[in-house]
């Protein structure tokens, strides 16, 4: 837990600004807000790297492979292998990554392209990370059909996605947001991103959606985002393309 306590030269100034009657000086409302802009970098100072990307990768990878079947050959399309060390040191705070750390990711790319695995394997790495090293950061996994299918019977089953946790948001889709829910109620990508953005934003929880959305969905036909919604994705996420078609087998 990061440490929220003012320095002591910090704390010292604060003390001796104070007048003989208790009254404070003018200079202390500026002084003050120093501390509390102070606090909040420290509240939004992301861990440390706690494991060597290196070492990752070879744990990610065999977490990878545990996620074919029935003989499956493992395989990385050549350009998503130029995007995933930079997706694993996001996912482990190296500094190293081009992405931004403290941004969220919205991976996009068609259905059947395999960006689920990724993002299953990558669960299971970061739950064996969190229960093996030191300081690591907890995640919660969350399969978006899978959920939807729940709250038809019971709405209370969304209250997930309002965790204070870092989240990976699997199958995110447009399609969701008209499965008929229990007492009226209706599930909106646009009120999802504003949950998340605010947890983002002020204590600095990520998240990792996987989606056929694009990242400009709000001028789709069936608008997702209002503008206030938009603004905010766009300054919460970084958006990456998962390339490659369709990698499901036909069924006849």
């Amino acid at each position: 837990m990061t440490d929220l306590s003012l320095p002591p030269e910090l704390m010292e100034s604060l003390n001796s600004i104070t007048s003989e009657s208790g009254a404070t000086h003018s200079a202390q409302p500026s002084l003050l807000q120093s501390a509390i802009d102070w606090q909040k970098e420290q509240r939004h100072t992301l861990p440390l790297q706690v494991i060597p990307y290196e070492v990752s990768k070879l744990i990610f990878i065999d977490y990878w492979k545990r996620q074919l079947t029935n003989g499956e050959t493992f395989g990385i399309n050549p350009k998503n292998a130029l995007i995933i060390p930079d997706l694993l040191k996001w996912a482990i705070n190296d500094p190293s990554s081009s992405i931004p750390l403290h941004k969220s990711i919205w991976l996009y790319g068609l259905v059947g392209s395999g960006k689920s695995v990724f993002a299953q394997a990558l669960s299971d790495f970061l739950n064996w990370l969190n229960g093996s090293v030191p300081r690591s950061q907890g995640w919660n996994y969350v399969d978006m059909d899978l959920l939807m299918a729940k709250a038809q019977f019971d709405t209370m089953e969304l209250s997930v996605l309002n965790g204070k946790r870092n989240f990976i948001i699997d199958e995110l889709k447009e399609s969701q947001q008209k499965v008929r829910l229990m007492y009226g109620m209706e599930f909106k990508i646009g009120s999802l991103i504003s949950t998340r953005y605010s947890m983002w934003k002020d204590q600095g929880f990520r998240i990792l959606v996987t989606t056929n959305l694009p990242p400009d969905p709000g001028k789709a036909p069936n608008v997702i985002f209002d503008d206030r919604e938009w603004d905010r994705m766009l300054e919460m996420f970084k958006s990456i393309k998962w390339e490659g078609a369709s990698m499901r087998p036909n069924k006849k």
